[in-house]
């Protein structure tokens, strides 16, 4: 069980730059369609933790050595 709770942990950390990065989208959309400037940054502002995150997670998990 503690193996399987291991990977379910590694996918999850894979894809939450994603997560964050559609969420952030989704919201900046809401934001948009409700005219709420307040929704569309705090969108825009997760969609840039997302690809922050996704560039740390590059950095650390490429195999090519890249950086």
């Amino acid at each position: 069980m503690a193996e399987k709770q291991g990977l379910i942990k590694l996918i999850v950390g894979l894809l939450f730059p994603f997560i964050l990065v559609l969420g952030g989208a989704g919201l900046a959309v809401l934001g948009l369609m409700q005219g709420w400037l307040v929704l569309v940054l705090t969108g825009l502002i997760v969609v840039a933790a997302g690809v922050l995150w996704s560039v740390v997670v590059l950095d650390l998990a490429n195999p090519f050595d890249w950086f």
